[in-house]
C-alpha cells in the first residue's frame, strides 16, 4: 500500500507567505535603523578624527584655524593630516574626500585664534553638510561650509542620520542631534544654545542665532559688561547705561507699529500700567503659567523685567527698534533677551542688524521659526540672540538693530539689550 505524500495546501502556503511579509514589514525598518545607527557611529568617528586634524593644523599655524578657503574646500588644508576617506559620509551616495567633503566647517571660524574662542564646548565646529545629489554643491557653497548663510534655517546642515545630524564642537567632542518634530535640524541646533562663532572680532556676524532657551533660569550675566538697557517690572522703570563708544542720547528702544516703517519716538509707549496685569509676565513661571515667560538673570538680579509685550491705545506691537550712533569702527556685540507669553512662541521672529538708519537690507539677520511649545514640552519662553556690529568709519556711524514679527499682537516682550 502506497503512503500518501503530505503537501501544503494553497491556503497554507498563502498564510505562510503573509506571515513572512508581515514580519518583513516589521523587521526591515528596524534593520534600516540599525544600519543607519552604524553609519552614524562611523560619522561620529570621522568627525572626531577631523576635529583632531583641525586642532593639529591650528597648532602648526600660530594657534589659529586656517584662513577662508574661498573657492576651494576647507578640507584641502588637512590633506597632510589624515586620509581622504574620512570625509565620506556612509549615508551619502556621493564620494566624499578633501576636495569634496561631506562634512562642513563652520564658516565663521576661519582665521580664528583658538584662545579667542570663549566657550569651546558650545561653539559649533563641524556638522553633516547638506550636499546636492547631482554633486554640484561646490558651485553654491564653494568652500563646503556650514552656517554660510544664517538666513538658511538649517544652516546648511543635513539631517541624514535617522532624521538627525552629527555635529562637532570646538572642544573636540561630537554629538548626535535629532531634528525637531517638524524636521528642522537648524532649530534643533539653535535650541541647544550653541554658538556659531566663539570670537566677537568680526562685524556683522550672528554669534548666536535667535533661539528659544528652555531653561528655568537663563543666565545673561557674562554679557553687558560695557552697557545695557532693560526694564524692571518691580519698579516700573528703565535701567540704562550707555557704553563709552555710543552716543548716550540714542540708547532707546522704540516700538515698531504695524504698517509703519519707522519706529515710534515715544519710548514710554512701552511702559506697563499697574492696573493692567497682562502687560507683565510674572517671574514665577509655575505660579502663573498662562502668562509665563521664564526667568532671566540680568546684572546679577534674578528678576524678569518685561517691557510691553502687547498693545496699548488699541494698537498691537510688531517689534522694537534701536537707532544707535557709535563713535568708532571697533567691533561691538549686542545680546538681546526676549520673554513672552507661552502661546507667542508659535510665531516667527527676526533679529536683524543694519549699517545705517535708512538701510532696508540687513547686514546680518536670523529668524526664529515658531513652533508649538506645548507639543514640544517647552516650559519657558525666552529667546536669546547675539550679533556683532561696527560703525562704518573710524569716526563711527549709524547702527540699526531691529527685533520684529510678521504677526503683530501681544507678542513682543523685548526685555534686555546688552552691549560688549
Amino acid at each position: 500500500m502506497k503512503s500518501r505524500i503530505r503537501a501544503f495546501t494553497l491556503i497554507e502556503l498563502l498564510v505562510v507567505i503573509a506571515i513572512i511579509a508581515i514580519l518583513a514589514a516589521i523587521l526591515f525598518p528596524v534593520f534600516a535603523k540599525a544600519r543607519e545607527k552604524a553609519r552614524t557611529s562611523t560619522c561620529l568617528s570621522n568627525q572626531r578624527q577631523i576635529a583632531i586634524a583641525l586642532l593639529m593644523c591650528a597648532q602648526d599655524n600660530g594657534e589659529a584655524f586656517p584662513p577662508d578657503s574661498e573657492k576651494r574646500s576647507w578640507a584641502t588644508y588637512l590633506k597632510s593630516y589624515n586620509e581622504p576617506t574620512i570625509y565620506d559620509c556612509p549615508s551619502e551616495d556621493l564620494k566624499g574626500n578633501n576636495d569634496r567633503p561631506e562634512y562642513g566647517f563652520n564658516i565663521h571660524l576661519f582665521d580664528t585664534a583658538l584662545g579667542d574662542i570663549k566657550e569651546t564646548a558650545i561653539t559649533l565646529l563641524l556638522a553633516d553638510l547638506s550636499v546636492d545629489r547631482d554633486g554640484t554643491y561646490l558651485a553654491s557653497n564653494p568652500n563646503s561650509c556650514i552656517a554660510r548663510n544664517t538666513a538658511d534655517n538649517n544652516l546648511c546642515v543635513a539631517a541624514r542620520h535617522n532624521t538627525g545630524a552629527v555635529c562637532t564642537l570646538a572642544d573636540g567632542h561630537v554629538e548626535y542631534v535629532p531634528a525637531n518634530a517638524d524636521g528642522s535640524i537648524g532649530d534643533a541646533i539653535r535650541d541647544k544654545g550653541w554658538l556659531l562663532t566663539g570670537v566677537d572680532g568680526k562685524p556683522w556676524l550672528m554669534v548666536k542665532p535667535l533661539s528659544n532657551i528652555d531653561q528655568a533660569v537663563v543666565d545673561l550675566t557674562p554679557y553687558g559688561t560695557e552697557g545695557f538697557w532693560n526694564y524692571d517690572d518691580l519698579t516700573f522703570g528703565f535701567f540704562k547705561l550707555a557704553p563709552q563708544w555710543m552716543d548716550a542720547s540714542t540708547l532707546n528702544v522704540m516700538p515698531l507699529l504695524p504698517g509703519e516703517t519707522a519706529p515710534s519716538q515715544n519710548e514710554s509707549w512701552w511702559q506697563p500700567k499697574t492696573s493692567a496685569p497682562p502687560w507683565k509676565i510674572k517671574a514665577n513661571t509655575n505660579a502663573v503659567r498662562g502668562w509665563a515667560g521664564g526667568d532671566m538673570t540680568i546684572r546679577g538680579i534674578n528678576q524678569l523685567g518685561i517691557l510691553a509685550c502687547g498693545k496699548t491705545e488699541g494698537r498691537n506691537a510688531a517689534g522694537a527698534e534701536m537707532r544707535l550712533l557709535v563713535k568708532d569702527d571697533t567691533v561691538h556685540t549686542v545680546t538681546i533677551g526676549v520673554a513672552m507669553h507661552a502661546e507667542s512662541l508659535s510665531r516667527n521672529y527676526t533679529l536683524a542688524g543694519y549699517d545705517s538708519f535708512a538701510a532696508t537690507t540687513p547686514r546680518v539677520t536670523t529668524t526664529y521659526k515658531g513652533y508649538n511649545p506645548v507639543a514640544a514640552g517647552v516650559t519657558n519662553t525666552v529667546l536669546v540672540g547675539r550679533m556683532t556690529f561696527a560703525g562704518s568709519s573710524p569716526e563711527g556711524g549709524e547702527v540699526k538693530i531691529r527685533f520684529s514679527t510678521p504677526n503683530p499682537g501681544h507678542v513682543v516682550g523685548l526685555t534686555v539689550v546688552l552691549f560688549d
